[in-house]
C-alpha cells in the first residue's frame, strides 16, 4: 500500500536572495565604517577627514566614536529578521562582535 500522505509545502520557503552568512558579515562591517563618514560630514564640513580622526585620536573618544557607528548595525539586523534572511541576520552579528572586540582593544590596551 503506498503512502498517499503528502508533504506540506510552504509557499513562502523559497530561496531567499541575499540570505548569505558573508553578505551580513561585509554589510556589518561597512555600515559602521559609511555612518561614521556620514557622521563626520555632518559634524564638520571643514576639517579633512584625516584630520578629523587625527582630532578623535587625541581626544581619546575613537572607541565611543565607532560604537555610536554600530548602531546602524541593529537596523540592517531587523531587516534581515523580518525578510526572513537568518544567514544574513548572522553575518551582522559577527560583525558587530568584531567591532565589539576592536573597540575593547583599543580602549583598554
Amino acid at each position: 500500500m503506498k503512502n498517499t500522505k503528502m508533504k506540506p509545502t510552504y509557499p513562502n520557503k523559497k530561496k531567499q536572495s541575499f540570505d548569505k552568512l558573508y553578505i551580513g558579515l561585509i554589510l556589518g562591517l561597512l555600515i559602521p565604517l559609511i555612518s561614521f563618514y556620514v557622521f563626520f560630514l555632518i559634524k564638520n564640513t571643514s576639517l579633512t577627514f584625516g584630520k578629523f580622526v587625527e582630532y578623535l585620536g587625541n581626544s581619546g573618544v575613537i572607541p565611543q566614536s565607532v560604537t555610536l557607528g554600530v548602531i546602524p548595525n541593529l537596523l540592517i539586523f531587523f531587516i534581515f529578521i523580518w525578510t526572513h534572511r537568518y544567514l544574513s541576520a548572522r553575518g551582522v552579528i559577527v560583525a558587530t562582535m568584531i567591532y565589539t572586540v576592536v573597540i575593547l582593544a583599543v580602549k583598554y590596551m
